[in-house]
């Protein structure tokens, strides 16, 4: 049974308006602390940098390559046209951001969302790889 020290810092009153901090050390065994301890499920890495290089790398012929780009930090990307080198992605920005940068580059692993800007055709998507349910998306033309 493997033995952990905790610290921890109350805040006793001592009088009206002052906090005395007081500092102690208790000994609890790992088992005992884990039942304390409660942890958020990881989610599925359903983002990751492989998948989003493997759909870069086969985009559908029939969709333009634009769309908006949101990273890891929620910032949005809007491109209209993409390069691929090793793990980097380039893209080309449809307006220049506000220092006049027209080109992006990026890796793989700070992608987040990938919204298309152009309809999508049912045909297209299962090329993509998608598979699900029929919708009511546009018929495809003739």
């Amino acid at each position: 049974m493997a033995i952990g020290a905790i610290f921890a810092v109350f805040l006793v009153p001592v009088a009206p308006a002052i906090s005395k901090a007081i500092l102690f050390q208790s000994l609890i065994s790992s088992d005992h602390l884990s039942k304390y301890i409660h942890r958020i499920p990881e989610a599925p890495d359903m983002a990751s940098p492989q998948n989003w290089k493997s759909f870069f790398t086969q985009w559908p012929a029939a969709i333009a390559q634009r769309g908006l780009l949101t990273t890891t930090l929620n910032e949005a990307m809007p491109f209209k046209n993409f390069w691929l080198k090793d793990d980097m992605l380039l893209l080309e920005r449809t307006n220049p951001d506000a220092l006049g940068g027209r080109f992006i580059l990026l890796s793989f692993d700070v992608i987040n969302t990938l919204k298309f800007t152009v309809p999508l055709q049912e045909s297209v998507i299962a090329e993509a790889g998608f598979v699900g349910a029929k919708s009511n998306l546009a018929p495809q033309p003739a």
